[in-house]
């Protein structure tokens, strides 16, 4: 540019040819500055015989060139928000013993801890009901499901000691015999059953000769944790069923981040521990196993306060 501008300042002090070339040669150097500052494509303005007081040429070639083209400030990033935690407020617990929601409601005003509602969408709940008896083989295995049930889950601040978690379902919510998780599971289970079967199945599970599921509606699981260390813990499960409630110690894998949890288990329980009779036909010929086996991961999310 300083070259540029010292043979505009030159030209400027020696008298203008009254020649036709010497308006062509100006309108190449005002053409040259202008490529310089960007704006080639503009058309270079026209140049007057009269010659410009001395030291005002480059000056009026600066004018003449448009002003450059302010850049335009990128728009600020949209900020990512995390979704909102849930509040105990939006979370269905009227299955739940009253006491349990306030204890629950209690920790999570006073922020002991981090208080989580479990997810059924994203948990699984699997009871395994055996065949037995004598005539096995023309029997059924067994899978339910709980995929609608309630829960929440407590998790101390410096100790898994302490945690606890409490679930509840209706037993008509139940799912039974799903094609998918009958293949899935495999082996004895695997083969589908017709609808007739499994409307048979249910209706003698829910009937007063089983689980009076009228008089007794809700399963409910309460569990408290007496000693662990991520990812294992020993814990106290206290079931309820039919009315009667029995405890038992199980062993828990468990992992948590900030926002979530998940609990992992097993247990097996006799049905006529708690007052129901197994099913039976023919004099127990055709039966069910009084032996329940039960597998579960339950997954939550954190409550805000």
């Amino acid at each position: 540019m300083t070259r540029t501008s010292l043979s505009i300042a030159d030209s400027a002090r020696r008298p203008l040819s009254a020649t036709a070339g010497a308006p062509t040669r100006a309108c190449l150097v005002v053409s040259t500055l202008l490529t310089l500052v960007g704006c080639a494509t503009q058309a270079p303005a026209p140049v007057s015989n009269a010659m410009p007081p001395p030291g005002k040429a480059a000056a009026t070639v600066a004018a003449a060139a448009p002003p450059a083209t302010r850049a335009i400030p990128a728009a600020p990033a949209t900020p990512v928000i995390a979704a909102a935690a849930p509040d105990l407020a939006h979370v269905s617990t009227d299955l739940l013993e009253p006491d349990t929601r306030v204890r629950y409601r209690d920790r999570l005003t006073a922020g002991e801890g981090t208080v989580f509602a479990l997810d059924p969408a994203r948990s699984e709940v699997r009871f395994f009901a055996l065949r037995a008896g004598l005539g096995a083989r023309f029997g059924h295995n067994h899978v339910l499901r709980a995929t609608r049930f309630q829960g929440l889950a407590f998790v101390p601040e410096k100790s898994l000691k302490g945690g606890t978690a409490h679930l509840a379902f209706r037993l008509a919510d139940l799912e039974l015999d799903n094609a998918a998780v009958r293949a899935a599971t495999g082996g004895g289970f695997g083969r589908p059953l017709t609808e007739a079967d499994i409307a048979g199945t249910r209706e003698h599970l829910l009937s007063e000769q089983n689980f009076q599921a009228e008089r007794f509606p809700v399963v409910l699981a309460n569990v408290v944790i007496e000693a662990g260390e991520l990812p294992v813990a020993s814990a106290d499960l206290a079931l309820t069923v039919h009315g009667e409630t029995h405890h038992q110690r199980i062993l828990l894998k468990v992992h948590q981040e900030d926002d979530s949890l998940e609990a992992a288990g097993s247990l097996v329980f006799r049905q006529s521990d708690y007052g129901v009779k197994p099913y039976a036909v023919m004099g127990g010929l055709i039966a069910v196993d009084d032996l329940v086996a039960v597998d579960f991961t339950l997954r939550g999310r954190r409550l805000a306060r």
